[in-house]
């Protein structure tokens, strides 16, 4: 069963890595490509939240005013 909506999302023009891994599996029944893509969709959603919290952290710290010596 096809991933509906980031296909929606995508227009179709674009191929998201949800896409990829599906049809990795369907059309190709690669399960080592698949599960490389997955792990890679993992680490690159940790980096983002990370980043993101380290944003956050950053802006909090410029917010109220506290610098570090």
């Amino acid at each position: 069963m096809p991933a509906i909506t980031p296909a929606v999302l995508g227009g179709g023009k674009v191929n998201p890595l949800s896409i990829r891994i599906e049809r990795t599996l369907s059309t190709f029944q690669d399960w080592g490509s698949a599960s490389v893509l997955g792990i890679l969709l993992l680490v690159l959603m940790a980096l983002i939240g990370v980043m993101f919290l380290a944003a956050r952290r950053v802006m909090a710290r410029n917010k109220f005013g506290t610098a570090h010596a």
